[in-house]
Parts: C-alpha cells; sequence; structure tokens
C-alpha cells in the first residue's frame, strides 16, 4: 500500500510545472511538521506537501494524515503507549511488533491494549497515584479504572471481574474500557497531549482534528521578545487621558489600525514633554482587517510606531506580554488585542 506522501508526490507530478507553492503554505508544512513531528520538514518534502496544497492536489487534513502514517510518527505512538501505561520507552521488541500491527492497519487502541494486558502492567502497584494489589484480576481492573478512566472502580466493575474469572484474556477487557464513550474520549486526549507539540488542543477531537487545531494556534504569533530595539508613539496633542483612538500600528511596514489604546499605568494622566512616566504597559486594541493573514505580520516584531501626530513616546527593552488571536466582530472586521511591556520610556514632541 503506497502512503499519502506517494500519492501527492504522484499526483504533484502530473500536475502543470509551473505551480508554485504559496509562503502561507509553506509555513503551514513547517507548522505541520513542529506541531506532529516535534522538527522542521527536509526541502523535499516541504516542497512537496506545500505544492500539493497550493495547487489543491491535497487538503490540509490529507497532509497531517500522511504525516501521521509516517514510520517516524508510527513509532512515536507506540512509545506514547509505553510512557503512558508501563512509565518506560517502548523496547525494540515491542516497537517492532505494534508498530507493524498499527502500520498493517490496526487501530491504536487495539495495540494499547496489548501494553495494558502485558505481564508488565498486571505487575505494577501504582495506577493514577492510587496503590493496587499487583499481579491480581481486581488490581488490574482498578488499575485500568484509573489509567483509562481517571477515576476508581464503579458497580460495572464487576462485569470485568467476572470476565477474567471466565478467562477472558486481560487485552480483551482493556480494549472494552478503552472503546468505552468515557474511555475513548480520554485516549484521544492522552494522544494529543503525549504525540503532539503544540498549544492544547480541544479535548475530545480526533488525533487528526486535534493536530489541525494545534497546527492553526501555532500558525498564528504567540508572545515575542523584543531585544535592543525602540518603538516610538505618537498621540494626538490636547488629549486629557493618556490614551487616545484610530492611531495607526506600523509593523515591518505592515499598517494596523488601533481602534483603542492606553498605557495601563498611567490611564487618565495628561501626557508631558517634561517628564519620563514610570510606565510599563500599553495595551490597543488592533483592527487586523477582514482576514487574519495580516496578522502574522506581528510575529517578528523588531519595531514599530503609533502614530496618531504630537507626542511621541519611544520604548526600550520591550516585551509583548499579551497577543490574542484575532476575533471576528459583528462588521466582520477582525480585532486582536495587544500588550507591551517595557523598562525604559521617554517623552518628545
Amino acid at each position: 500500500m503506497r502512503s499519502f506522501a506517494a500519492v501527492i508526490a504522484v499526483t504533484l507530478a502530473l500536475a502543470p510545472l509551473a505551480a508554485i507553492a504559496s509562503p502561507a503554505d509553506d509555513a503551514w508544512v513547517t507548522n505541520a511538521y513542529k506541531v506532529i513531528l516535534a522538527r522542521k520538514p527536509d526541502a523535499a518534502s516541504l516542497q512537496t506537501y506545500a505544492q500539493s496544497l497550493s495547487t489543491g492536489a491535497a487538503d490540509r487534513l490529507t497532509v497531517i494524515n500522511s504525516l501521521m502514517n509516517s514510520n517516524e510518527f508510527r513509532q512515536a505512538e507506540i512509545n506514547a503507549l509505553y510512557q503512558e501505561y508501563l512509565h518506560r520507552s517502548a523496547d525494540p521488541a515491542g516497537l517492532s511488533s505494534l508498530g507493524g500491527m498499527v502500520g498493517s492497519g490496526a487501530p491504536l487502541d487495539q495495540a494499547a491494549s496489548y501494553v495494558l494486558g502485558s505481564p508488565a502492567y498486571f505487575a505494577l502497584p501504582v495506577h493514577g497515584g492510587v496503590s493496587v494489589t499487583p499481579n491480581t484480576n481486581d488490581g488490574f481492573v482498578e488499575g485500568l479504572y484509573q489509567d483509562l478512566l481517571g477515576r476508581p472502580v464503579d458497580q460495572a466493575a464487576q462485569f470485568f471481574r467476572d470476565q477474567l474469572a471466565g478467562n477472558v484474556v486481560r487485552s480483551q477487557i482493556a480494549l472494552e474500557v478503552l472503546q468505552s464513550n468515557e474511555g475513548a474520549l480520554r485516549f484521544q486526549s492522552m494522544l494529543a497531549r503525549r504525540l503532539l507539540h503544540g498549544p492544547s488542543a480541544p479535548t475530545g477531537q480526533t488525533l487528526a482534528l486535534s493536530a489541525l487545531a494545534e497546527i492553526t494556534a501555532v500558525s498564528l504569533p504567540g508572545p515575542a521578545t523584543v531585544t535592543n530595539s525602540k518603538l516610538t508613539f505618537s498621540v494626538t496633542p490636547n488629549t486629557a487621558p493618556m490614551s487616545g483612538r484610530k492611531a495607526t500600528l506600523t509593523v515591518n511596514n505592515q499598517p494596523f489600525v488601533v481602534e483603542q489604546w492606553q498605557f495601563g499605568t498611567e490611564k487618565g494622566r495628561q501626557p508631558s514633554a517634561a517628564v519620563t512616566p514610570s510606565i510599563d504597559d500599553l495595551r490597543m486594541t488592533i483592527v487586523v482587517g477582514k482576514t487574519s493573514r495580516g496578522f502574522a505580520k506581528l510575529e517578528h516584531l523588531s519595531s514599530a510606531l503609533l502614530d496618531g501626530g504630537g507626542l511621541h513616546f519611544t520604548m526600550s527593552d520591550v516585551v509583548v506580554s499579551d497577543f490574542s488571536k484575532p476575533a471576528l466582530g459583528a462588521d466582520g472586521i477582525a480585532r486582536s488585542e495587544l500588550s507591551l511591556k517595557f523598562t525604559k520610556i521617554s517623552i518628545s514632541k
């Protein structure tokens, strides 16, 4: 069976040679590798996947599934099961047998059931921080409840004890708990926590959808540090409070409308060119536009100008302390909250 990557490569070979991947698709693929494989893509893979997105040969979920179908990710999946349930890395035999099983099409919860049904798991004396009697059916069922459901046993646990007494194998019991509504939800959340390397994704999603959510979050800039640079701000003269409306924030030659802004510790104070106030916080509401694409311009913040005419506020040692994701308002315009902290400021006309 050919992998998704091979299918994408063949499709691209049949596509027009003039197709060039967009920078946005390059960036998305790079972030996908970071979230799913915890590394940067090699040049050939970056070109293949980015071009497949730009030409429409594949969508983003197809690329995600291709990366998750790789042997590299499959080994990470098996290791995650061992770390979660046996508290150690997978041995070569486990990587080979369980990795081969999943590679042949078996669902990951089936591989997990073999780890949970192993003698090593049966012998563990503690599960989820709770002590159990190891190497006993009661201890095994209590362990499954703690590890897979996150809670103590209930009356339904007697059903699993009876199955064990009737010689049903432990891996089958584990699979039944894993595939319950409660168990399946927690299993997907555990996989996202163990395998994905981005911001926390919504719980209960499939692993692919969780990855998509995390890649989307990573693609938007987060807090960044500004070193060895200065930011200059201007306000309209004669405004009573040290705040203003409808200024323009220019970052890396990209303008953004600032609807509201204020200095946090100096709200309501008259600006003056004669003093150097002790100000360490500036908050702004930035209009991003009808899409959030331009928001990425703020990711690499080196200098900025908040220009309303009049007084100029020059800051240094600046840190972007808060950077919210764009949110669409009722008017269809995306806005974001930006907060800057700094240690030095001077005012001039």
